[in-house]
C-alpha cells in the first residue's frame, strides 16, 4: 500500500514537472506566468485561490453541478439529485433592471422522496453581497417522488451596473442538511459587457479596475470541462502595446480569473484602444485519474489522425509515451505536444475582449 502511494505522489509530481519544464508559452498551471513578450515578474503567485467544487461531483456546462444521468438505483434512502434543464442559459445578456425568472427542471434520482421541507438554498454569489434579489430560501412547492421531475423557478432582477453575476444554490433536505452534488446556478451578463465565443468556449470580461499604478482585469470562461485551466496569463493591450504583467490565477471554481498589469489609470486614459487577449490554451493538466488511462482513451484517435504514429502509454519523465514511431517529416518534439495536448484535452485560443 505504501509503494502505490509513494508512485501516485511520484506521478502527480512528475506531471507538474514536465508541464513546467517543456516550452515558454505553455507555463505549469498551478502557476500562471507572463507571456514571453512581457519582462517577466518577481514572483508568479495567483492572487486568490479558486475554491474547489465538491470532490465527487463534476459541473457540467448547462449550469448545474450534478450526478450523471446515468447513475446507478440509488440506494433506499440515499438523496441524488439529477440536472435535466433550465430556462435563462448561462451567460444571457440582459439589460440593467431587467426582471426575469430563472427556472430548473430537476430529477429525483435517488431512492427517498423528497418531502416537504426540501428546499434550494443559496450558498454564494458572484460578486459577493449581489444577489439578484433572490430569497435565501426557495422551498419546494410539491413532494418528488423517486424518478419523478420538478420544476422549481425564482423571480430575479438584473443589476443596474454592468458585468457578469452568478448566484449559486444547493439543494437541502427538510432538516437542513445539503444534497451532496446538488448545485446549481444562475449566470448572466449585464449591459455593454465585453465577451467572444471561439473554439467552443466563451469569454466574458466581468469587471476592470485601476488605480495610480496598477490595473485589474476579471473574466470568466465558459468551457465544456470546468476544470481547465488556463496555461499563460492574458496580455493587456494598450494601444496593441503589453502592460508588464504582475500577477494572477483562478477566482472562483466557475473559470473565472482577475490579473494584474503594471499600467495606471493617468495612462489608461490617454488609451485609444485596450484590449484582453487571451493567447495560449486551455487543458486538464494533469488529467483527472490515471494519466496511463487518458492516454490510452487519446491514442486510436490519434493513429487514425496522424497515420505512421504509434506509440504506448506509460507515464515517465519522457512524457505519457514511450516506444514512439515518427511518421515522416514529423519531429519527437512535434509528436510529443500532440500527445500531449490530447491527453489534456489542450483547447487552444485566442480569445480577444475589447476592454474599449
Amino acid at each position: 500500500m505504501k509503494k502505490r502511494f509513494f508512485q501516485y505522489c511520484a506521478k502527480i509530481l512528475l506531471v507538474v514537472l514536465m508541464t513546467a519544464c517543456t516550452t515558454q508559452e505553455t507555463p505549469a498551471i498551478s502557476t500562471i506566468a507572463a507571456t514571453p513578450s512581457l519582462p517577466p515578474p518577481a514572483t508568479l503567485t495567483p492572487t486568490l485561490t479558486a475554491v474547489p467544487p465538491e470532490p465527487t461531483k463534476q459541473p457540467v456546462s448547462t449550469g448545474a453541478v450534478v450526478a450523471s444521468t446515468n447513475v446507478p438505483v440509488a440506494a433506499q434512502g440515499e438523496t441524488v439529485m439529477i440536472f435535466i434543464d433550465e430556462t435563462v442559459p448561462d451567460g444571457a445578456n440582459l439589460q440593467p433592471g431587467q426582471a426575469f425568472r430563472k427556472t430548473w427542471t430537476l430529477k429525483n434520482g435517488g431512492g427517498r422522496p423528497w418531502v416537504k421541507g426540501f428546499a434550494l438554498k443559496m450558498i454564494s454569489s458572484d460578486p459577493a453581497g449581489e444577489d439578484l434579489g433572490s430569497p435565501d430560501v426557495i422551498p419546494l412547492s410539491q413532494e418528488v417522488k423517486p424518478g419523478e421531475n420538478i420544476q422549481v423557478g425564482v423571480d430575479l432582477t438584473a443589476p443596474h451596473q454592468d458585468g457578469r453575476y452568478i448566484v449559486t444554490y444547493q439543494l437541502q433536505d427538510e432538516t437542513g442538511v445539503p444534497v451532496p452534488g446538488s448545485r446549481i446556478w444562475v449566470t448572466i451578463t449585464v449591459g455593454n459587457v465585453g465577451s467572444v465565443s471561439a473554439h467552443g468556449v466563451s469569454a466574458t470580461l466581468t469587471n476592470f479596475l485601476s488605480d495610480a499604478q496598477s490595473a485589474t482585469v476579471r473574466f470568466c470562461m465558459t468551457v465544456p470541462d470546468r476544470n481547465y485551466a488556463l496555461d499563460r496569463a492574458p496580455s493587456l493591450l494598450i494601444d496593441q502595446q503589453p502592460a508588464p504583467f504582475l500577477e494572477g490565477g483562478t477566482i472562483s471554481p466557475w473559470g473565472c480569473y482577475e490579473f494584474m498589469y503594471q499600467i495606471g489609470a493617468a495612462e489608461l486614459e490617454r488609451a485609444q484602444g485596450i484590449t484582453l487577449s487571451i493567447q495560449g490554451s486551455l487543458r486538464m493538466s494533469p488529467p483527472p485519474g490515471d494519466p496511463d488511462a487518458a492516454c490510452n482513451s487519446a491514442r486510436p484517435n490519434l493513429l487514425v489522425q496522424y497515420p505512421g504514429l504509434d506509440f504506448q502509454c506509460r507515464f515517465s519523465m519522457a512524457g505519457y509515451h514511450t516506444n514512439l514511431k515518427l511518421p515522416a517529416g514529423m519531429t519527437a518534439e512535434q509528436a510529443r505536444q500532440i500527445i500531449t495536448d490530447a491527453v489534456e484535452g489542450a483547447i487552444y485560443g485566442p480569445w480577444v475582449l475589447k476592454i474599449r
